[in-house]
């Protein structure tokens, strides 16, 4: 473990104001995944640890030099501040209520050894160092699991077993009673031992699991999932056998107690929606006022269901977090046809359900009454929609029925629609924005309210 003081992440005032507040998570890949996705300052050594509190909960903490001034031998500022040092003996010093989880780190890009070929010094910059894995791996060890962020290329976690293999592999890589490197970690660091060995050997001795995949073409881990002896062929891209099924949890958010902090939370993390629509998945405690979200994914939110994001037990039943269950729905915006419309329409069509999302929301909510439709707005307001009413069947019909011809037509206007879908059920504005400026329910006029409320059918 490096004592050198670890890198701030770069452009991310916003995430460390978040971290601040000690957001706690569901579980400890969760935490990870979040300081995965901060930016830090490229080609650095980053050290954090993901802590556990006394109520099972998780959350992030920087690792600081035990001398370096910002931290006190005060625990109310240790807790205060969530600091984690290194005190007597080597040892990990936390606040107290806490124990350490994991660490999380991220490495400098590594030098090529002198004869190592090109494929193993890309396998040894996207696996744990030498340290990294002694600190798990040895008997005297504070934590049992390590995370190291690879960038673009994913999150790889190492969970010890307490394995016998675990055991003797340790003790092969130990450091010499002279505290000098060993042959092994000297071998390794200069590219002379193959990294490909390195993950083998690591894969029999514990854990090993994708738990965030690469984001790039050509990731060297592309899938979220256990590690196993097999892991060059399933990163070969001639590999048509791949599994493609849902292995693992989806990442979820920290936990908040109510929509309103997950409506600001989304607004904090928004994604830029010129990438793509995004969506993702909200889950309410059964007994609780807690909330999570999984990690927004880009994909077309038609396309998008439960199956695509949790994994099934062997019953084929869908499983959840403990004590959650679905409650919703979220996404980004996808404007179909903004250019086309009156420009009196335009800024509010952008920024309201397009008529084909809300059409698959609907139809979502026909199928489960209890859940909630969400919308992050490009301008930052986050929109709900809830408790349907008889008319959203009609409401169906009449938004798949030539209904964009007649919006550009101007035969329906954009407040119209907000109209209809406000009389169809619990429209609400959870964060406003310069569109939506007002918090709370969206009533509609009294016309469309007895326009709707008309059995149609």
């Amino acid at each position: 473990m490096s004592d050198s003081l670890p890198a701030k992440p770069a452009e991310n005032s916003v995430d460390l104001a978040f971290l601040s507040r000690k957001p706690p998570f569901l579980e400890c890949d969760d935490a990870a995944a979040f300081l995965h996705g901060l930016k830090f300052e490229a080609n650095t050594e980053v050290l954090w640890f993901i802590l556990k509190n006394s109520q099972g909960r998780y959350v992030c903490a920087e690792f600081l030099k035990s001398d370096a001034p910002q931290l006190s031998n005060d625990s109310a500022s240790l807790e205060d501040s969530l600091f984690v040092s290194k005190c007597a003996r080597g040892q990990l010093c936390v606040p107290v209520g806490y124990t350490v989880a994991a660490s999380f780190h991220l490495h400098p890009r590594a030098e090529g050894g002198i004869n190592e070929i090109p494929v193993e010094l890309s396998y040894r910059n996207r696996f744990f160092s030498w340290a990294d894995l002694w600190s798990v791996m040895n008997p005297r060890r504070q934590y049992s699991r390590c995370y190291l962020s690879t960038g673009k290329d994913g999150l790889v976690s190492y969970t010890s077993n307490a394995s016998d293999f675990e055991s003797e592999l340790a003790r092969q890589i130990a450091k010499n009673t002279d505290k000098s490197a060993s042959l092994f970690q000297r071998l390794y660091e200069r590219g002379a031992f193959p990294a490909s060995i390195w993950i083998l050997l690591a894969i029999g001795a514990g854990e090993l699991k994708m738990v965030v995949k690469g984001v790039v073409e050509d990731a060297m881990w592309s899938r979220r999932g256990a590690l196993k002896a097999s892991w060059k062929w399933d990163i070969d891209p001639n590999n048509k056998t791949r599994n493609t099924s849902v292995e693992l949890m989806p990442v979820f958010s920290p936990v908040f107690h109510d929509v309103a902090s997950v409506a600001s939370y989304w607004r904090i993390r928004q994604r830029n929606s010129l990438a793509g629509q995004y969506v993702g998945i909200v889950l309410k405690h059964t007994a609780r006022d807690e909330f999570i979200t999984t990690a927004a994914e880009y994909s077309e939110y038609v396309n998008f269901d439960l199956p695509k994001v949790f994994p099934k037990d062997r019953h084929g039943n869908l499983q959840y977090p403990e004590g959650f269950r679905v409650y919703g729905f979220y996404h980004s915006s996808k404007p179909s046809l903004p250019d086309l419309l009156p420009a009196a329409d335009v800024e509010r069509f952008k920024n309201f359900f397009s008529p084909a999302d809300m059409t698959v929301g609907l139809n979502r909510l026909v199928a489960a009454p209890q859940h909630h439709l969400f919308m992050i707005t490009p301008d930052g307001a986050v929109l709900s929609f809830s408790q349907p009413d008889i008319p959203v069947r009609s409401l169906i019909v009449e938004l798949t029925t030539d209904f964009e011809r007649k919006l550009v037509s101007g035969e329906i206007t954009t407040q119209m629609y907000v109209d209809k879908v406000a009389a169809a059920g619990n429209l609400s504005v959870i964060v406003p924005s310069k569109t939506w400026p007002d918090a709370g329910r969206f009533r509609p006029s009294t016309e469309i309210v007895a326009v709707m409320a008309d059995p149609a059918e």
